[in-house]
């Protein structure tokens, strides 16, 4: 397309549709006569017009042309929309991801600049046009398409940042509710602040569970909170008083027997996670009733110096 336009080549536009002059040897020349009616100054049929004795085939739309100009003609494409950028201060779309999102000043000020220019798309009017003439009709009507595009790209930025920052506004409500009260709770998971400063135990409640003895007795242990300091060491802890074989005395805040286990060094989401596995597995599935692991048995062998009983728990 680059070629025509700069060629010195005249065209002819009908309709929305550019045509091109027809050059054609006598064989051509006898299928153009058996397809016009030549009875008049102008003639024309499907995809052939004849005026002053030149023939002319039509080709293409010119909407058309425009709406798919950057990828049969990108480099044309970019030189006008490098204008219309140098025009504009236009944010690029990786502002979208900085830290200024929600600075909507130069959004609104691009979109101030936008507005003053002309968008609108005009077909050339039918009739001869030269090639000089439609390089210049189609530069300018690239430049209102990439104008119109920016535009409502713009606005649709507006609209998403604006929704955005209403549902931020209600997320703030919340997060300011819960660092005043400091703590939350949500089907049985949930943090808590320790002391004034910003430590915090996460913790998930275990729910009732039933352990067995040596001799096939249940026992059914209350639920309880195992939670994982936001701070080393990070081990699992359980919040209540509580007693369990792997737990060495009946009190709160008792860390959890844990055989080969090596906390992790630093604190994550997958850290906090493992480290509250851990210790669920350990109180739910670790105690091996034949072989009496822990620090207690359920059951009252004579070897064991009983500082903790479990009779109480005894279904």
């Amino acid at each position: 397309m680059r070629r025509l336009i700069e060629s010195d080549i005249d065209f002819l536009v009908e309709s929305g549709f550019l045509y091109l002059p027809l050059l054609f040897d006598p064989a051509i020349e006898t299928e153009v006569r058996t397809t016009l009616d030549t009875s008049g100054p102008q003639q024309a049929t499907g995809s052939l017009i004849q005026i002053d004795g030149k023939h002319f085939v039509k080709t293409i739309s010119l909407p058309s042309l425009v709406d798919n100009y950057e990828k049969i003609g990108k480099n044309l494409y970019d030189q006008v929309r490098s204008t219309v950028v140098q025009k504009v201060d236009i944010p690029p779309k990786k502002y979208e991801r900085s830290n200024t999102f929600f600075d909507m000043r130069p959004l609104q000020e691009a979109l101030e600049e936008l507005d003053k220019l002309d968008s609108k798309f005009v077909l050339p009017e039918d009739g001869m046009i030269a090639s000089r003439e439609l390089g210049n009709w189609l530069y300018k009507a690239l430049e209102a398409q990439i104008i119109g595009k920016e535009r409502s790209r713009l606005k649709n930025e507006v609209v998403k940042r604006r929704k955005l920052l209403e549902a931020a506004d209600e997320d703030l409500d919340i997060l300011l509710y819960i660092a005043e009260r400091g703590s939350l709770e949500i089907d049985g998971f949930g943090f808590i602040r320790v002391g004034s400063g910003d430590d915090y135990l996460i913790y998930k409640r275990s729910g009732e569970y039933i352990l067995k003895d040596y001799y096939g007795r249940s026992y059914l242990f209350p639920d309880c909170r195992v939670a994982v300091p936001t701070f080393n060491p990070f081990r699992p802890v359980v919040m209540e008083k509580y007693k369990h074989p792997f737990l060495y005395a009946h009190d709160s805040g008792q860390e959890i027997c844990l055989t080969g286990f090596s906390p992790p060094q630093g604190f994550s989401a997958k850290n906090i996670i493992q480290v509250l596995e851990e210790g669920f597995n350990a109180l739910l599935h670790g105690y091996d009733a034949r072989r009496r692991r822990g620090y207690h048995s359920l059951d009252d062998p004579r070897q064991y110096v009983k500082t903790v009983e479990f009779v109480d728990y005894r279904i």
